[in-house]
């Protein structure tokens, strides 16, 4: 069963990693020169002259534990995790890509590239901190009326009283569909600019257990 020394690769067409693979089948090239002495055909004897000979030839053997120097002699070299030194930019963050380039000449490193944060979850705010929020600017009564005096409609066009919901929930999380509209009203019924809005919501987010 073929395994692999992930320390050590090189790239494939598309510039992503092979492995070293274990136990690794080695071909190891040769090559010889010399000169040889021309014979003279008709008498037996040297020329004086010389030929040059060259020849080539591959040994081929399997390593069941390769060394750096048996993966080196099949092109794999070793393979480094070098994280980017330079900071990401606001909002983006580093990320390993699936691909190796050369790192000088002695090996291979992971590319690294830049891509955009993740957006924030949904705030999930819970009742009881918002009203606490509130009524520590003294708006929970301006809070109480708007509850009371808004109706909730659904697509049939059935209505209920928004106090029915706001007593039932125990939470609210910023990306429900009535959320958005509901807050525009209310910041206008309390009479609070978006800065404060986002105070007493920034106080009202609920705690994970």
């Amino acid at each position: 069963m073929t395994k692999y020394n992930r320390s050590y690769a090189k790239p494939d067409e598309s510039l992503r990693p092979l492995y070293g693979p274990m136990p690794l089948a080695v071909v190891k090239h040769h090559h010889e020169e010399w000169d040889e002495p021309v014979i003279d055909p008709e008498t037996g004897e040297p020329t004086g002259e010389t030929e040059h000979k060259t020849q080539d030839w591959d040994e081929t053997y399997t390593v069941i534990h390769p060394t750096a120097a048996d993966f080196a002699l099949m092109g794999y070299l070793p393979l480094r995790d070098e994280f980017p030194t330079d900071p990401a930019p606001d909002g983006q963050h580093w990320e390993r890509t699936p691909f190796i380039e050369a790192n000088g000449n002695d090996g291979y490193r992971w590319t690294y590239a830049l891509v955009a944060n993740p957006p924030a979850p949904p705030r999930v705010f819970s009742k009881i901190y918002l009203e606490a929020a509130v009524f520590k600017r003294g708006l929970l009564a301006k809070l109480d009326a708007f509850v009371d005096a808004q109706t909730i409609t659904n697509e049939m066009g059935d209505t209920m009283p928004l106090r029915r919901a706001y007593n039932t929930a125990q939470t609210f999380r910023e990306d429900h569909p009535l959320f958005a509209p509901y807050l525009t009203a209310a910041k206008q019924a309390l009479s609070v600019d978006d800065e404060t809005a986002e105070a007493i919501l920034s106080e009202a987010v609920a705690v994970e257990d």
